[in-house]
């Protein structure tokens, strides 16, 4: 675990490696976010041409999109909340971006954080993992009003969909 001082405020920032696929993912957490009171969540698959060059793919339709950067800001301006990063190949990988924070921090992740030594990460539902591991039940889920099957087996509630503004 990590306190680190971001663009949006402070944050705390816990790493995860599915040792299985060799992936890292990442956890930006404000607050606490454990408990039974909604929290604030965005589950990001990052893609260089949506989060850095903002970019509006040709011949796909416009709509409001939930960037990195957006879900963080939003994040900021509640009292509790978190975003989870899912290294899944995109860009940068979640390798690369360890090593960034390893320089920086002069420390190494291991596994995975304390208390979560035991979980075995797969692709399908590693989101839900990470949240059950924060103790986050019921989400203000940051993203379109998609139906998420298997979420009730992780105990998690999703109490409201927030979709991005443009």
């Amino acid at each position: 675990m990590r306190q680190i001082d971001t663009e949006y405020g402070a944050f705390e920032l816990r790493t995860y490696l599915d040792e299985a696929r060799d992936e890292y993912h990442h956890a930006l957490v404000k607050g606490n976010v454990s408990g039974d009171e909604p929290v604030l969540v965005r589950v990001h698959i990052p893609s260089p041409l949506r989060d850095f060059f903002t970019l509006h793919e040709p011949g796909k339709p416009h709509y409001p999109r939930w960037t990195f950067h957006k879900a963080m800001k939003q994040v900021s301006e509640e009292k509790n909340g978190a975003v989870i990063l899912i290294n899944a190949d995109h860009g940068s990988s979640g390798r690369e971006v360890e090593a960034s924070l390893e320089e920086a921090f002069g420390d190494r992740v291991k596994s995975s954080q304390p208390g979560s030594e035991h979980i075995q990460f797969q692709q399908v539902g590693v989101g839900s993992q990470i949240l059950r591991e924060l103790g986050i039940k019921k989400l203000r889920l940051m993203g379109a009003p998609i139906k998420y099957a298997g979420l009730s087996g992780f105990d998690l509630e999703v109490v409201e969909n927030i979709e991005a503004e443009e």
